[in-house]
């Protein structure tokens, strides 16, 4: 979390460049991400339209509530905790599951809500960048998750824009990893039955820390005790 902070802030060392393309270009929209929010200040200073584009999905923006939630001065009253973010939210209406686990929500309520070195929080960012754009693009699409792209609308007054879950282009590679090492071991995977095989991957970014590492196989054992093993 600590070098996820630093990127941030070394991404708002680019506020000069981005306003001297605008003044320069003159362009007729505007798509940002929620962390630099301070292009919300460059758009209006050039009265340029604005797109706020998120890579999460819609369930993740309609979890999180309206903008009169997430301000400073608000989300201590309904984000009181970590375990406020392990259910369901009431402005959810509609059958849902979407919910941070309890592992998760501690590093994901640190994240969002926490203090940070750089005087503006992520709650924040996102208030600031929704609130100054026209609309919003989400990583979504209505054949996935009509009924959360309906409620981010409703929330936040804002038209949203489904842009597809944009899955990446297939490697050229990818055909040669499968003969390689890794295809060993997809291949091993598949040879197993249904519900005997607890796999574990983690992203390329992930840095798991030894105390959650340890805790692994805690949960698998916990897991196969109630019958929920997964291949």
């Amino acid at each position: 979390m600590d070098e996820i902070q630093h990127l941030k802030a070394a991404y708002d060392l680019l506020r000069h460049q981005v306003k001297q393309f605008v003044a320069n270009e003159s362009p007729d929209w505007i798509i940002q991400d929620f962390i630099p929010c301070w292009v919300a200040k460059i758009a209006r200073e050039y009265d340029v339209p604005l797109i706020t584009f998120s890579v999460y999905s819609a369930a993740m923006l309609g979890f999180h509530g309206p903008l009169e939630y997430l301000t400073n001065d608000s989300h201590a009253k309904y984000w009181t905790s970590p375990e406020s973010m392990i259910s369901s939210p009431e402005w959810v209406m509609f059958p849902s599951s979407v919910a941070f686990r309890r592992h998760e929500a501690n590093a994901a309520f640190a994240g969002f809500f926490g203090q940070n070195a750089f005087g503006i929080t992520d709650n924040e960012r996102v208030v600031v960048a929704v609130e100054a754009c026209q609309a919003v693009a989400s990583r979504s699409c209505s054949e996935y998750e009509p009924d959360y792209l309906n409620l981010v609308e409703k929330i936040w007054r804002r038209l949203v824009i489904p842009v597809g879950l944009l899955p990446p282009a297939p490697s050229s590679t990818e055909a040669k990893e499968r003969e390689g090492d890794r295809g060993k071991i997809l291949k091993w995977l598949d040879g197993k039955k249904p519900r005997t095989i607890v796999f574990v991957a983690f992203g390329s970014e992930c840095t798991v820390r030894h105390d959650s590492l340890c805790l692994i196989p805690v949960y698998s054992d916990e897991y196969r005790g109630r019958g929920r093993g997964r291949r």
